[in-house]
């Protein structure tokens, strides 16, 4: 019988994993008890997860069933659901390695030194319930996204990425924060790895004093529109068309957001229970956009 393009794509899918996890994953996921080497693998696992997200099946369960129903001869020792759950939430830093993996991998374009940078929320809960989530709570708290006008339980994703032409942006650095975490100030915490960028962002991340130090010590410029002054109604013609310059260059993280939730729903984690389900939640979506970025799927 022929191989047709589905199982190719899943083979490849296992080979990646199990390439990552022999190479860098293993130690992360150690077990000290006799069953150190369950019969159903970690990478078997992975693989049934990242698949079930690649084939638009966004909650725990939906991908279960889907394995259980359609690759049941490809994975004949899958466990039970809960059993299936557990491990994820178990591999939640193996797949945090194996996205940080990923993005290292992606292939950056040479003598481009223009990069986007923003945040996206990840929702537990909103509306009335965000009052009283207490889900990961070593994470997660109470924040406000001003772009959709919504407070929220949660945590926020920040992404660093390399603007490419006329295409979704590459992102080269990505971090998780609780959702009370003002940008400006996460940023001011990564940024001095970083030399010689010239940085795209939203209001957020506008202070003087912290640009001009950048510039000085990094070589790094920080491009974001003008705020309106203390008692300024309108902005003057050139910091206008310098604001929407800026925003126009900046549109393509957006777009990037937008992709990112519409592939793998990443912004809906409102069925996790736990930290380490948060954290399985996040990166195996973030190892999907990487694989999708890479071409490979």
């Amino acid at each position: 019988m022929n191989t047709t393009i589905w199982e190719i794509q899943l083979i490849k899918l296992y080979c990646i994993v199990c390439q990552a996890y022999d190479n860098r994953l293993a130690a992360n996921a150690q077990r000290l008890s006799n069953n150190f080497r369950p019969q159903f693998t970690d990478e078997e696992c992975i693989t049934i997860y990242l698949w079930g997200l690649l084939q638009r099946k966004f909650e725990v369960k939906a991908v279960y069933d889907y394995t259980k129903m359609h690759l049941s001869d490809w994975f004949p020792r899958l466990p039970s659901y809960q059993a299936f759950n557990n491990r994820l939430c178990f591999l939640a830093d193996t797949l945090r390695e194996f996205a940080v993996m990923l993005v290292e991998r992606l292939p950056q374009e040479a003598g481009i030194k223009t990069y986007l940078m923003d945040s996206m929320p990840i929702v537990v809960a909103k509306g009335v319930r965000s009052n009283q989530a207490r889900v990961a709570n070593e994470l997660c708290n109470k924040g406000y996204c001003s772009s959709q006008q919504m407070y929220y339980y949660g945590i926020k994703l920040h992404v660093l990425g390399q603007k490419r032409y006329q295409t979704l942006p590459l992102p080269i650095l990505s971090l998780l924060t609780p959702a009370s975490e003002n940008d400006l100030t996460c940023a001011k915490g990564f940024l001095d790895t970083f030399h010689g960028l010239d940085i795209y962002a939203d209001k957020a991340y506008r202070n003087t004093s912290w640009q001009k130090s950048l510039l000085q010590d990094n070589q790094t410029q920080i491009f974001t529109p003008v705020k309106l002054a203390i008692g300024q109604k309108v902005l003057d013609s050139a910091d206008k068309l310098y604001s929407l310059a800026v925003s126009r260059t900046r549109q393509a993280i957006e777009s990037f957001f937008a992709w990112i939730q519409e592939k793998t729903k990443i912004q809906s984690a409102s069925k996790v229970r736990s930290l380490q389900g948060l954290l399985s939640f996040v990166f195996a979506r973030i190892s999907v956009v990487c694989l999708l970025l890479a071409g490979w799927f």
